[in-house]
């Protein structure tokens, strides 16, 4: 594990140490983070799985990269023959190790590279979130050409993390939010090829609002555009592109050259 990537593995879980159980950073509320992990999971059941060979779409192996407390992980024991979890962060594992209890279930704290040394398996779908802002761009390109050897042949990758809009991708000393141009290199580079890319989620306007002019009335409206009736309204919404912010969520989905 390198320099930058442990520091900024200590960096962000001691930033989100007290985010929710269900969610991907302490940014997120417990109604938004209902909904981003309905929105990661629509990409799962419209998206990657019907990518697979239809003898895996029902019980494909998954890992699951970056698993934080374990949002993800809950929902791919639903629909997996095996789960592999890793978190390198320790106060998050020992919540995920707790929280994530299933017979189609492992677990492990540590990072990629290390897994890599004792992994038992290839996978069908490999699922990295939270994880290359905080690689550099050695680390990146290591971690991706490992992400290949750990990956079926017909095997997809999910990968959901923070980028931006710009030209160049925003450094600092604990994180880099790379655009999709780089990501796309360095996947080329690693022997994948990018065969879908979406922002991940909508601007969510009421939560905006709510965050600016926090009062009765912005709760309110952000309390009922939550509601999970609407979460499929909202999963049409990352389509229009725009260019709103420098922090964005981005979804690729890469495949095996």
């Amino acid at each position: 594990m390198g320099a930058f990537n442990q520091k900024a593995i200590n960096t962000f879980g001691l930033n989100n140490i007290n985010m929710s159980i269900d969610s991907p950073s302490i940014s997120f509320d417990e109604r938004f983070s209902k909904l981003t992990t309905y929105l990661d999971m629509q990409v799962i059941f419209k998206n990657v799985l019907p990518r697979l060979p239809k003898q895996f779409r029902e019980n494909p192996c998954i890992l699951d990269v970056g698993a934080g407390k374990g949002r993800m992980t809950r929902k791919f024991v639903e629909i997996a023959k095996r789960v592999v979890a890793i978190e390198p962060f320790e106060p998050f594992y020992q919540v995920l190790s707790v929280s994530c209890s299933a017979k189609n279930l492992e677990t492990y704290q540590c990072a990629l590279l290390e897994y890599k040394k004792i992994a038992k398996y290839l996978f069908d779908i490999i699922y990295i979130s939270g994880v290359s802002p905080y690689l550099d761009d050695d680390e990146f390109v290591e971690f991706m050409s490992e992400v290949n050897t750990l990956l079926q042949p017909w095997g997809i990758v999910c990968v959901r993390e923070r980028g931006t809009f710009r030209k160049l991708s925003i450094r600092s000393s604990s994180e880099i939010l790379r655009t999709p141009y780089e990501i796309s290199l360095v996947a080329e580079k690693t022997g994948f090829s990018l065969i879908q890319l979406n922002r991940a989620y909508p601007i969510i306007f009421p939560w905006i609002y709510y965050q600016r002019y926090p009062n009765r009335f912005s709760r309110t409206l952000y309390n009922m555009a939550t509601l999970e009736c609407f979460f499929s309204l909202w999963s049409i919404l990352p389509k229009i592109n725009l260019n709103y912010s420098s922090g964005v969520f981005w979804v690729y989905l890469l495949s095996k050259m």
